[in-house]
């Protein structure tokens, strides 16, 4: 009788949490049911599929409508900054001609004559050299008593170096000399 009541027990325990465990048995739909059901899902499955595609067209069509607005802007930035550089070029222009309206005119005349003043003195003394330079040739042909009047004639009219030329041959013509 143990035996019994263990093999029960023992039956009980390990049959009844696999009985309990299984589902109920359903039956399968019938065909149509299920083609039904079938079509139901493809059809979600198409609506998600076409949702998601229009999410995805609307985002690219914002995404453009972003870059042409961005490109829109640049470009009108690129004209502004032309517009406020011809402006500045017009300032510019502008505030040269007051310059040039508002400096005295000169006469042509008058800076010749500006010019010879400063002239004058750097003129004298190039007459002065040139005077000098033939006196010291005349000078040295007639202490030496050799040479020629040419000598002068370019020592004055070429000034110092027609005077550099006449020693370098004066220096030639005294090694000869010895």
């Amino acid at each position: 009788m143990k035996k019994c009541l263990l093999v029960t027990v023992l039956t009980a325990m390990f049959v009844s949490p696999a009985v309990f465990a299984q589902e109920p048995f359903e039956l399968e739909p019938p065909p149509q049911e299920a083609m039904e059901h079938e079509i139901r899902m493809r059809n979600m499955q198409l609506e998600q599929q076409q949702h998601e595609t229009e999410m995805d067209l609307n985002q690219k069509m914002k995404e453009l409508e972003l870059k042409k607005q961005h490109m829109l802007l640049q470009q009108e930035e690129a004209e502004m900054d032309f517009n406020q550089k011809m402006r500045e070029l017009e300032l510019e222009e502008h505030r040269m001609a007051l310059e040039r309206q508002q400096r005295p005119q000169r006469h042509p005349d008058s800076f010749v004559h500006h010019r010879k003043g400063r002239m004058f003195p750097l003129l004298a003394i190039c007459c002065i050299v040139h005077i000098l330079v033939g006196v010291w040739i005349y000078q040295d042909i007639r202490r030496r008593n050799v040479g020629s009047g040419i000598w002068i004639v370019l020592g004055v009219l070429t000034g110092l170096f027609g005077a550099l030329v006449y020693a370098v041959v004066r220096l030639g013509d005294s090694g000869q000399a010895q």
